[in-house]
């Protein structure tokens, strides 16, 4: 009986230690799992970034093509009414411009609107700059 008693003690003391000698399927599973969110994030994140990169660049560009093309508005021979639009031959003609002058109140000056358009990632993008000339 003392033997008896004794290994009843003994199997309610390992019951608590219970020791595993690998890794379960489970764990490995949801350890890739983690480890794939977390580099998708990060790439997901990077091609963010290139993309307002590039918007960023294009509208750079944009400015300063409408800069250029109003310097070359500038002068005399200018009308009311007088509408136009082009095509930039810098940046691979990508950029294309409207012009729109019309007359203000005041007599000598002209309000001029001028907008540069491009197209990123299949959509039309385009930037508006009103000046007085």
């Amino acid at each position: 009986m003392v033997q008896t008693e004794k290994r009843v003690a003994e199997m309610i003391l390992q019951t608590g230690k219970k020791t595993i000698n690998g890794i379960l399927l489970l764990e490995v599973m949801l350890s890739f799992a983690i480890l794939f969110s977390g580099i998708v994030l990060i790439l997901s994140s990077s091609i963010r970034s290139l993309r307002l990169l590039q918007y960023s660049q294009d509208s750079f560009k944009a400015v300063l093509l409408a800069e250029k093309k109003i310097w070359d508005m500038t002068g005399p021979g200018l009308s009311e009414g007088f509408s136009t639009t082009g095509i930039f031959d810098d940046f691979n003609k990508r950029f294309c411009w409207s012009l729109d002058i019309k007359d203000v109140l005041e007599e000598p000056f002209k309000e001029l609107s001028l907008i540069v358009s491009w197209e990123q990632s299949g959509k039309k993008q385009d930037i508006l700059v009103q000046t007085y000339l």
